[in-house]
């Protein structure tokens, strides 16, 4: 899937808003390489967002925030 960002989207806003959590920023981060250093996004930037196995997806969590299951 692709995100077109808006002017002062950040990556944790595009986290939450795509992830419904905003630690999700690894995903994005390993999807979207060449964009990395760039704190708060212009408008019209393509940025990848990865589709996440719901089984997979804790290991981009902090162990706090992980379930025991």
């Amino acid at each position: 899937m692709e995100y077109i960002t808006q002017k002062g989207d950040t990556w944790d806003k595009i986290a939450y808003e795509q992830f419904g959590d905003e630690t999700f920023i690894a995903p994005l981060f390993a999807a979207n390489p060449d964009y990395i250093k760039i704190a708060v996004f212009d408008f019209g930037t393509k940025i990848i967002i990865p589709t996440l196995d719901k089984a997979d997806d804790s290991i981009f969590l902090p162990p706090w925030r992980r379930s025991n299951e």
